[in-house]
């Protein structure tokens, strides 16, 4: 791995210890930080439930990218 990306992937990986997953915003970044990094199943629990109105077309378009297993990022999420 290019260390460019070894430290990009560390950095989410820390993003997702000091983000709490009871908080609507924090659990849609967990969720993104998980699916971009491929793990689809924490990110598909993390967006299990609903979230409050100003937040669920960016938890479905996640809830999408996830069940495709895409992990680029992706513009508009």
């Amino acid at each position: 791995m290019a260390p460019r990306l070894a430290r990009a992937e560390a950095s989410l990986r820390r993003l997702l210890e000091l983000l709490a997953a009871d908080a609507p915003d924090e659990r849609l970044l967990n969720a993104e930080a998980a699916r971009e990094l491929g793990d689809c199943e924490p990110a598909e629990e993390l967006l299990r439930g609903d979230f409050p109105e100003e937040h669920a077309a960016v938890a479905g378009r996640i809830r999408e990218l996830t069940a495709r297993r895409e992990t680029n990022v992706v513009r508009g999420v």
